[in-house]
């Protein structure tokens, strides 16, 4: 199973340099990059949730929508990235198969 980078999340979430924080190095895991920074679990259990409560703690309606919309085209943009990766996987090991049979 292929996992996820730090460094190949941060490059398909859309505008990630602007993002305050300390940038993965180039083969880091998220896992390790999270331990690094100081990141750790909601005590929620659930990142979304956190994430609802921070972002929509000071917003009316309106601006809340507006949040939650930029948010998930962000989402897409890094789903898209991620199923790029693992179609370009599982083509590169198709071909290797094909090449052994």
């Amino acid at each position: 199973m292929r996992t996820l980078l730090a460094s190949e999340l941060f490059s398909f979430y859309p505008a990630s340099e602007l993002i305050p924080v300390e940038l993965p190095e180039p083969n880091e895991s998220i896992t390790s990059y999270n331990e690094r920074i100081g990141l750790h679990k909601s005590q929620f259990g659930d990142g979304v949730i956190a994430y609802l409560l921070n972002e929509l703690a000071d917003t009316g309606l309106e601006e809340g929508i507006q949040r939650l919309n930029v948010s998930i085209e962000d989402l897409v943009a890094v789903r898209d990235g991620m199923n790029a990766i693992l179609n370009t996987s599982a083509s590169s090991q198709s071909k290797s198969q094909n090449r052994q049979h």
